[in-house]
């Protein structure tokens, strides 16, 4: 369900800030990934992911999941997830984990760890900008939303949304501990969401 809240948020946050983003290109319109399409039944979207990502897809209830590591805009995502509703395709969420070590564990100490979380900021940032170059080629220019966060939006309100989450280490006991230098992990989240009120009632 975290994953269906953050794609309604997609929804909510493209509806509310309209009026701010540039349409994407002329005649370009947002649909689904990887030759899918917005509104097409779950068989008919499973058949195109078993040929692009053969035995690496599963089909659910309500959703289709890729469950191993897969190519898309010529970059390797860990994992992705097709959504449905009354079996008609609606939203795609695809992430990419940047792998992390706790500095604890490394013996870092204070300044060391600080460099270490500088330097995994920064392959993060690279990578944001690789795949935001790569959609904007297809899209053109997106809409900041934050400095974490870019937007795409079409002539129907699909929206594309490229972001950076972060989620800081917990100790045994839940506290965070990032005054010992523990390194957060960081996550992008390349989400595609249909124009859909309903979407509100997943």
């Amino acid at each position: 369900m975290t994953v269906l809240a953050i794609g309604v948020n997609a929804q909510g946050q493209a509806s509310q800030k309209f009026t701010e983003i540039r349409i994407v290109k002329d005649e370009v319109a947002i649909n689904g990934p990887m030759g899918t399409k917005f509104d097409d039944s779950m068989q008919s979207t499973y058949a195109i992911l078993s040929k692009r990502l053969p035995n690496k897809v599963k089909m659910h209830d309500s959703q289709i999941d890729i469950t191993e590591p897969f190519m898309f805009i010529e970059s390797q995502f860990s994992s992705g997830v097709f959504l449905f509703k009354d079996n008609r395709f609606k939203m795609s969420v695809f992430l990419f984990n940047l792998d992390y070590q706790d500095s604890m564990t490394r013996k870092l100490d204070m300044m060391q760890a600080q460099q270490w979380l500088k330097d995994n900021r920064n392959q993060i940032n690279s990578y944001f900008d690789y795949l935001a170059k790569a959609l904007e080629s297809k899209y053109g220019h997106a809409s900041r939303v934050t400095n974490n966060s870019l937007l795409w939006i079409d002539d129907n309100r699909n929206t594309i949304k490229l972001e950076i989450e972060q989620t800081p280490n917990k100790d045994t006991n839940g506290k965070y501990y990032s005054q010992y230098g523990a390194i957060p992990s960081f996550t992008i989240a390349l989400l595609y969401v249909q124009n859909d009120p309903t979407l509100n009632d997943f």
